[in-house]
């Protein structure tokens, strides 16, 4: 294995149909390989912001604004929680916007949280400890699903959550472990441009699984 450390430099920018306009791939000239560096805010190959945050990281909402994830793939749960479904047309030049995406975006939000049906108990620590939610919120969150489990309460649900947040600028990077915790991504690494060099996260948990085959 070689040991070198890694001397990076810009190659290209990709240019995406969905999500952010272009990526930056980046170079080692040492180990002779390329990767993409998502901007803050999106995850790999996410079509959506999962925080309100700027590309240079910063909150771009006011901490006591309504809606304060509007733009973000929270959308599905803001019209949730207000009875507004999405297209239920599929053939639509913008499958995006359908109920199903809606629905997809719904459950995979719960479970981000630890508040689907069948999440575990390890999932709900970590939503305590990394974004500072009362467990017993989350303990209402779920029971209110498990009673009905329709797109407007599972919205109804995050949007609880969503609204006892501090947005902090450590907001996306906590959510991003949430995520790779319950394998919606890999591991989250962090370009730290004062050192020049890649990190991990420093909320990395021991609990991160393989994304579910």
């Amino acid at each position: 294995m070689n040991k070198q450390n890694c001397r990076i430099v810009n190659d290209h920018f990709r240019d995406r149909k969905t999500g952010p306009d272009s990526i930056l791939v980046v170079r080692c000239k040492t180990h002779k390989i390329c990767f993409s560096i998502y901007p803050i805010g999106y995850t790999p190959y996410g079509r959506d912001k999962i925080a309100p945050v700027s590309p240079d990281g910063r909150i771009t909402t006011g901490e006591q604004e309504e809606d304060r994830f509007a733009g973000t793939y929270f959308d599905a749960a803001l019209d949730a929680a207000k009875s507004i479904s999405w297209r239920h047309d599929y053939q639509v030049p913008s499958p995006e916007s359908s109920f199903i995406t809606q629905s997809l975006h719904l459950k995979r939000s719960c479970t981000l949280f630890g508040i689907n049906p069948d999440s575990d108990a390890a999932q709900r620590e970590a939503v305590i400890q990394l974004l500072d939610v009362p467990g017993q919120l989350l303990h209402d969150c779920m029971q209110r699903i498990c009673i009905h489990s329709g797109y407007q309460n599972r919205g109804t649900a995050v949007c609880h959550i969503l609204k006892s947040l501090h947005c902090g600028p450590t907001l996306f990077e906590r959510f991003a472990v949430l995520g790779a915790n319950v394998g919606f991504w890999p591991p989250l690494h962090l370009w730290d441009a004062q050192h020049s060099c890649i990190r991990q996260s420093r909320f990395q948990t021991s609990g991160t699984r393989a994304s579910p085959g």
